[in-house]
């Protein structure tokens, strides 16, 4: 129905007897959640500006139409407290229906007429709504444009009018309003019809509407809703968006810096080189080349010493004769000797480890600044044990 009118009249089951409060949201005086716009310049008729003019009106109609259906002489008894005296009914404008506010004025006009004519009745008020509607997922106000119409249920005769309605009165109205909207609107459609399909209730075979009526507030409701659940959704999903950018953004920039990082590690390295003879020796592996000498020789030079330390306490203990003691004197001569020999070999080492440590100091490259000092300190705590290691009493 997006590209047609129709006609809607209160469906009894569905919704309450008019009262006041229909009249009130009408004229605009009720405010209400789902109005996107101004009702400052809204079109209706008769105009009534205040609740206390509504009630007047509300109240005179009426006390008219009872005193109307009283002066019926086929009326045996007055109307019910509760009966119906004033009806409802709305006129929807298609929401793809493109129609300007006169060509709109012009059709309910027409419309208007033709009905009170044909239910000899009378048109109580009418209010033209444009102000209501709700915002798409983009924030884009959709109108739902409708007009309400109160007429008097008891027709100018006083009889009820919706009682001698035939059964395929309503058909009829979304007929007329079809035959007065093409005057104007000469591409507009005629409204769909209700889908039915049989059902079994109860035992019973019974046409059941497919698109059941929804009420408009409950409609209304829903659209509310679902925006509101689009909107959530799109908000997380573009929160969602930004954390993975930011996270791309941050993993580019870990890159870059392990990139970088990498670079100047291979620039310092590439720098910490020594000349000896026509090769260039990386530093970390020369250095760690002579200190594994030096552990060598330094391990030797201590299992000496504590060999030593043991047979000259035998000797001491056991006091053995001179004549037996001539080769474990020269044993021990001889060990003395290999002594001499590992403990000139660590000097050796130490020599070459203090010269190789004056070449890392003669290097001027401000980028190794730091580095450099990192080493030098280990550097000088390794000399320092090596001073105290070989050190002989």
């Amino acid at each position: 129905m997006a590209n047609a009118n129709a006609v809607i009249i209160r469906k009894a089951k569905l919704y309450k007897r008019p009262g006041i409060h229909n009249l009130l949201h009408n004229c605009g005086l009720i405010l209400a959640t789902y109005w996107i716009k101004s009702i400052e310049n809204m079109k209706q008729h008769p105009k009534i500006q205040n609740q206390e003019e509504a009630n007047k009106k509300w109240n005179e109609w009426t006390s008219i139409l009872r005193k109307r259906y009283k002066q019926n002489n086929k009326n045996k008894r007055e109307l019910r407290s509760d009966a119906v005296i004033i009806e409802e009914g709305l006129i929807v404008i298609g929401r793809d229906v493109v129609a300007n506010e006169n060509q709109i004025i012009q059709i309910l006009n027409e419309f208007l007429q033709k009905f009170s004519q044909d239910n000899n009745t009378n048109i109580l008020h009418v209010s033209y709504h444009n102000h209501e509607g709700h915002l798409d997922d983009d924030n884009n106000e959709v109108i739902n444009r409708h007009i309400h119409f109160l007429f008097s249920n008891i027709s100018k005769n006083g009889l009820m009018v919706r009682r001698n309605w035939k059964r395929d009165y309503l058909k009829k109205l979304q007929d007329d309003i079809f035959e007065i909207s093409k005057k104007y609107i000469p591409n507009i459609e005629r409204g769909q019809e209700a889908k039915y399909e049989q059902k079994n209730i109860n035992g019973k075979i019974v046409n059941v509407n497919i698109k059941k009526h929804i009420h408009p507030r409950k409609f209304r409701y829903m659209k509310e809703q679902e925006t509101l659940r689009n909107t959530i959704i799109k908000e997380y999903e573009e929160a969602m968006e930004n954390k993975n950018n930011e996270i791309n953004d941050k993993n580019i920039q870990i890159d870059q810096l392990v990139e970088k990082n990498e670079k100047m590690e291979t620039e310092i390295y590439s720098k910490f080189k020594f000349k000896d003879t026509d090769k260039y020796i990386p530093f970390n592996f020369l250095f760690k080349t002579y200190k594994k000498k030096y552990e060598e020789q330094n391990a030797k030079f201590i299992e000496q010493r504590k060999l030593l330390k043991k047979i000259s306490k035998f000797i001491e203990k056991h006091q053995l004769y001179s004549d037996i003691n001539i080769d474990i004197l020269d044993f021990i001569k001889n060990q003395n000797e290999q002594v001499e020999g590992l403990e000139i070999a660590s000097r050796k080492f130490f020599y070459e480890n203090c010269l190789l440590r004056n070449k890392i100091k003669s290097l001027e490259s401000s980028d190794i600044k730091n580095y450099k000092s990192q080493v030098y300190n280990n550097e000088d705590s390794y000399y320092n044990d090596f001073d105290n290691s070989i050190s002989i009493t």
